[in-house]
């Protein structure tokens, strides 16, 4: 098959897209207007579900990124310090079920290390100017950084170019939702002493809650609806040093099509959400992994009916689980020492929130049935 194709954005979405395409012998130019990829230390996508292990299976980035990560293999929930529940993922019924921590950048690095192999490098520094000629054959401009502007048509056009998608707005696709009062804050806490590596821990206090990620055998990412994360540090007299630290703001939006003409949206230029299960970046490698596989049997034009279906359940959930974290009060306090508890002692329900969890619960791919 020959097919012009242009993928806008080079970070896990759009690497991954480039990377399934090029295993059915597909090639596409990848640009991005970022000087490389994400900091290793800078990466806000930490979690790699079984989900994407299942896609990476076929191109040979799930055994690579197994061997980098930090394999979580449970849950631990706690309220104002005290254990009240938790969840082993090996209670599931699909044997090897887990979540991986890989610091997004160095799951960039993976991907672009396995496209050299295909002979594709993404080029960085360049940017989309304008989209022309949508419902035939895109017309791009795009912007080298010595200032020179080049005009090129393609087949295909894939935005994966993130919130704020140029992609998007020249294919004129609305993208509508809210975005949280609230500020959230994140921060990385290096410990002197190992830490219980294999566990995320979810600790519900008065004003909403925080989350503690194990990154390696050091280092916890704490994530909060609190601002002033560090505030919230456990065992600081072990605390070797602070790392990388942010703030931001929660939105949820959702574009109203993936496509229009040759034009295809994927990732965070298509919906973003709340943090909360660590599904975007998956999110965003399951819309590629499932566009490059339309392209390939020629049926794209299901693409965004199918894409929006999945898309509209994930933030459905994430709206959920983030005002559960968020809500304050006496009886929120209360129920919330009672009802996990409760709730985890049925098989069931641990079953279903680890389907959840491990991002089980959307339509199987259809090419990994």
């Amino acid at each position: 098959m020959t097919k012009s194709i242009l993928i806008v954005g080079a970070g896990p979405t759009g690497l991954a897209t480039a990377l399934e395409l090029a295993r059915r012998g597909i090639f596409a130019r990848i640009i991005d207007k970022g000087a490389g990829p994400t900091p290793v230390e800078e990466s806000r996508a930490l979690a790699v579900n079984l989900r994407t292990l299942d896609i990476f299976e076929g191109c040979g980035v799930s055994k690579i990124l197994r061997e980098l990560g930090n394999s979580i293999t449970g849950m631990e929930m706690f309220h104002t310090g005290k254990r009240i529940t938790g969840l082993k993922f090996s209670e599931h019924p699909r044997t090897g079920t887990e979540i991986l921590v890989v610091p997004q950048g160095t799951t960039e690095r993976v991907l672009i290390a396995k496209l050299d192999e295909f002979g594709i490098q993404p080029e960085w520094n360049v940017a989309l100017n304008a989209l022309e000629k949508i419902d035939t054959h895109p017309l791009a401009t795009l912007a080298h950084p010595d200032g020179q502007q080049e005009q090129a048509a393609f087949d295909i056009v894939i935005g994966c170019d993130g919130a704020h998608s140029i992609t998007r707005k020249h294919a004129g696709i609305g993208f509508d939702g809210e975005q949280l009062e609230s500020v959230w804050g994140l921060a990385d806490v290096h410990y002197k002493s190992p830490i219980k590596a294999d566990q995320v821990i979810i600790n519900f206090i008065s004003t909403g809650a925080f989350g503690m990620i194990p990154i390696d055998l050091h280092t916890y990412r704490y994530v909060s609806n609190q601002q002033d994360v560090t505030s919230l540090i456990r065992n600081k007299e072990d605390v070797d040093h602070v790392g990388w630290q942010s703030t931001f703001k929660i939105s949820f939006r959702l574009v109203e099509r993936f496509s229009t003409g040759n034009i295809y949206l994927a990732g965070d230029a298509a919906h973003i959400h709340s943090p909360a299960g660590g599904r975007g970046m998956n999110l965003g490698i399951e819309d590629g992994a499932w566009l490059a596989w339309l392209i390939e049997t020629n049926e794209t034009e299901r693409y965004s009916d199918e894409r929006l279906k999945i898309a509209r359940q994930v933030l459905k959930e994430t709206h959920m689980q983030t005002r559960q974290i968020t809500k304050s009060g006496t009886m929120v306090q209360i129920l919330r020492r009672i009802i996990p508890p409760l709730l985890f002692k049925f098989s069931f329900i641990r079953r279903k929130a680890i389907h959840v969890l491990t991002a089980q619960d959307t339509p199987t791919p259809p090419w990994l049935n």
